[in-house]
């Protein structure tokens, strides 16, 4: 059974975009999680999207740096957040993460970084938009999401 964004706890909706882009705030807090035989400090707004993503697709689906899975089946950490992941989330967190979902599915996440505090917004293939990427009739649009208007 699919996960919907608004069934989640760690994500809170923000508002709604034109082409039915729903906008959900992550949670940023941090809670010890037994890690592969650690104890470590981890976002519960990473895990839950990581979660989603495996539920919903699958452990190979890897879009965004900061929701990388470790792919070697012979880890025993095949299948979790890989560190650099981790790491990467701690970088971005400067600022709060927002997430776009379309019909349910997540397309794009939004965030800054410590060196540079300029809001991007991520696709699934972990390229940079001003706005928030999304596919229409087979052109990839971007939606300023403070005027809720495509960019150009």
């Amino acid at each position: 059974m699919k996960i919907l964004p608004r069934d989640m706890p760690e994500l809170r909706f923000v508002r709604r975009l034109i082409y039915d882009i729903d906008l959900y705030l992550i949670d940023e807090s941090y809670e010890m999680t037994r890690y592969c035989g650690m104890e470590l400090p981890m976002c519960k707004g990473q895990l839950a999207l990581r979660n989603m993503l495996n539920v919903n697709y699958r452990i190979r689906e890897n879009p965004w740096c900061i929701l990388k899975n470790e792919l070697d089946p012979t880890s025993v950490m095949f299948g979790k957040l890989s560190l650099l992941a981790i790491w990467s989330w701690c970088h971005y967190s400067l600022f709060p993460k927002i997430a776009a979902f379309r019909n349910g599915k997540l397309i794009a996440i939004k965030h800054s970084s410590k060196t540079n505090s300029d809001f991007v917004w991520w696709d699934r293939m972990n390229f940079p938009y001003t706005g928030c990427p999304v596919t229409v009739d087979g052109r990839t649009l971007e939606v300023d999401d403070g005027r809720n208007a495509v960019i150009g």
